[in-house]
């Protein structure tokens, strides 16, 4: 079992084949752990999710990695992302008002266009870091139920601010940034007119609010 060797030896790089630093990973076992844990198996059920994850690869190849059932992975791999689920609130939230920005002096239009530029720039830098460590995922096919992939998804993000929070950041690779060049050109709105005024109100609604916009509030987002 060359995987669980590897997480067995402290000195041993775990990135290339779980793609998260050892902290992360301790971090990530000690906040699924419960009562109910015992022994080596809660550290073997993370351990063979992880994996999968990271190389998105079939359950049969995985089993022949950790040396157990083909079936005891499916098993492992849904009760880990169930688990996994359950910490979205605790990890995954909107900024507090601290952390947010609240330029006054600028005008309604000029702060609107700011914001949504920083907003887009982090997006983008959030979405190429998450390709970058979870490239098997995003650049494979992974053969999963069409149900289950939002769950994977979730997962990814989950991991993705646990790993920021213990400082394992891996920059974005150039290539997650190149456009694609079978895309679609976009198609601009008939009634331009009717954008504007809807992009008027955006910016009015969200400029240097007092709290949360209400309509994000009803909303629980993973």
């Amino acid at each position: 079992m060359p995987v669980l060797r590897l997480y067995l030896d402290e000195d041993a790089d775990l990135k290339p084949d779980y793609r998260l630093s050892r902290a992360s990973l301790q971090h990530l076992i000690g906040m699924l752990r419960s009562h109910q844990d015992h022994g080596w198996g809660h550290y073997l059920e993370v351990l063979v999710f992880v994996f999968w994850l990271a190389s998105a690869t079939s359950y049969r190849v995985v089993s022949r990695s950790f040396n157990i059932p083909r079936t005891t992975v499916h098993d492992m791999v849904h009760w880990v992302t169930k688990k996994l689920l359950k910490l979205k609130n605790r990890v995954i939230h909107f900024p507090s008002h601290t952390d947010l920005e609240n330029p006054v002096r600028l005008v309604v239009a000029r702060r609107f266009n700011h914001h949504h530029a920083k907003a887009r720039s982090i997006i983008e830098r959030s979405f190429g870091i998450m390709k970058t460590r979870w490239r098997s995922i995003f650049f494979k096919s992974l053969k999963v139920k069409l149900t289950f992939a939002p769950e994977v998804i979730a997962c990814c993000t989950i991991l993705h601010n646990i790993c920021v929070s213990n400082g394992d950041i891996m920059e974005p690779a150039e290539e997650v940034f190149r456009p694609d060049d079978n895309a679609d050109e976009p198609h601009l709105h008939q009634d331009q007119q009717r954008g504007e005024q809807i992009r008027e109100h955006m910016a009015a609604a969200v400029s240097a609010p007092d709290g949360p916009v209400a309509a994000l509030e009803v909303h629980d987002y993973l």
